[in-house]
């Protein structure tokens, strides 16, 4: 395999296939116990049984001598369990007549299911049927001499309902809670109280032939006992323990995630209950956990240092105030990192730039650039006064302007970098220059206007002289 050429991005690649490699890796199971407080695991029951519906009907339309029709069930969540019913017959000679009753549950539901402690570790699931309508549905067949069988006539009331002194009928169950496909769920040993309810029938036939007093001796011995218990089984199955399983442990996460969660300092991926036991009068349960893999410090990211760091101008100096015109002074330095070489000028806030400049560098460091001797442009005068005189200030600025960078080879070139801009003032001050011609300032004359010496062709020449006019001496020059 070819060797990588650039180091950096060879460390990198061996950090990325090594956090791959150790997220890839199978998280390794822990162990823990996590105290559970006694109401709130009765909570999570309750919120369990809460949304549970019970279905207590085998009445159906009719089928030959029959009216049986299984639609019984218990439904926890998404699971429903089938219960199977049965109904009660009875035979009655009447005349020459043989007829047969036929009694079934019809449309009995749950009104409520709640949960509380039956003792410190068992706790009980009461259910409360709804009481609406005719709940025993009585139907008859007879058969004449011919051995026809039909249904009767003239009998308009066999329907029974269910009653209990005092409220609705009920029943209750006992469960221990215990741990069940990662959450709680009943035990399987539910065990399961009598049905508190009887049955009423109200019409005139059952005074007579004592027809309903069989009746309801056959249901308190088959349905007073049975109800609950059908239902006890249904509860006991692995699709109805394993729904309340679900329910409980959703109810249970703050608790066991928040222990975990002091424990690791981390919340885990992944967790179940796979334990519950009862000691000294509270729930301790065994939780079984994955944490997250840990996380691999992310690789540095290689630095890329550009060949041009910094760039400054000076200007020297800040401000001018001797004669006019102005120069000014402006110095770059620039900082590399590498070996190599720029191409630079300087440039003005009027557009006036320096020729381009080539500067090589042997190593890193900082350096000083050749400087540029600039004197700004300003409209001429052709009038000087004479002596001192101060021009109006004007501004503005330089900078340093580096065009191009070319690094030793394998560097990141910086590209285009401009310095700072350095401000200037110009307050010089006009004088005029050595050897100048200058002109004399007008003086008033108190002797009168001096007048050129007369000639004998100038007829102005024969005008008289002033009288007090005095004639100039020719001084012959010394040594």
């Amino acid at each position: 395999m070819e060797r990588e050429r650039n180091p950096v991005r060879g460390a990198v690649r061996a950090a990325v296939l090594a956090a791959g490699v150790a997220a890839a890796a199978p998280d390794a199971a822990e162990t823990t116990t996590v105290l559970i407080p006694r109401e709130t695991l009765r909570q999570a029951f309750a919120d369990a049984f809460g949304q549970a519906a019970l279905k207590l009907d085998n009445f159906g339309p009719k089928q030959g001598n029959s009216w049986l029709q299984q639609q019984s069930h218990l439904r926890i969540g998404t699971e429903t369990v089938p219960l199977s019913l049965p109904h009660l017959q009875f035979e009655l000679n009447v005349g020459t007549a043989l007829r047969k009753w036929f009694f079934y549950l019809d449309e009995i539901h749950a009104d409520s299911m709640s949960v509380d402690w039956k003792d410190n570790q068992r706790l009980r699931l009461r259910i409360r049927l709804e009481k609406e309508g005719e709940e025993i549905k009585g139907r008859c067949i007879r058969r004449k001499i011919d051995g026809d069988w039909k249904e009767c006539a003239g009998i308009v009331d066999r329907d029974g309902h269910i009653r209990r002194a005092g409220g609705l009928p009920r029943f209750d169950l006992h469960f221990r809670p215990v741990a069940y496909d990662g959450g709680l769920a009943p035990a399987g040993d539910i065990e399961a109280d009598t049905l508190k309810g009887g049955v009423f029938f109200s019409n005139k036939f059952c005074n007579v032939s004592a027809i309903c007093g069989a009746i309801t001796v056959s249901f308190n011995s088959v349905y007073v006992p049975g109800l609950p218990k059908w239902t006890a089984e249904a509860l006991a199955s692995s699709g109805a323990r394993r729904a309340v399983a679900r329910r409980t442990r959703q109810r249970l996460a703050p608790v066991v995630e928040q222990a975990i969660l002091q424990k690791e300092k981390a919340k885990p991926t992944s967790w179940e209950i796979t334990g519950l036991k009862y000691e000294n009068d509270r729930f301790v349960a065994t939780v079984s956990y994955t944490l997250p893999p840990p996380r691999m410090p992310l690789p540095k990211k290689a630095q890329i240092v550009p060949f041009v760091q910094k760039a400054e101008t000076t200007v020297k100096p800040a401000t001018y105030r001797d004669r006019c015109p102005a120069r000014f002074v402006v110095e770059g330095r620039v900082k590399v990192a590498y070996p190599g070489k720029i191409s630079y000028r300087y440039v003005t806030d009027r557009g006036e730039r320096s020729g381009l400049r080539q500067q090589a560098f042997i190593q890193a460091g900082t350096y000083t650039l050749a400087p540029w001797q600039h004197t700004p442009k300003r409209p001429i005068s052709k009038t000087y006064a004479i002596g001192a005189g101060k021009s109006g200030p004007r501004t503005g600025w330089y900078r340093l302007e580096i065009v191009s960078a070319t690094p030793k080879a394998g560097a990141v070139p910086a590209g285009k970098r401009k310095g700072n801009k350095v401000a200037w003032r110009d307050e010089c001050r006009k004088v005029p220059r050595p050897g100048a011609l200058q002109q004399a300032p007008k003086r008033p004359n108190p002797g009168g206007t001096l007048r050129r010496p007369a000639s004998p062709h100038d007829p102005a020449s024969h005008q008289q002289r002033p009288r007090n006019a005095v004639p100039a001496r020719i001084v012959a020059p010394q040594g």
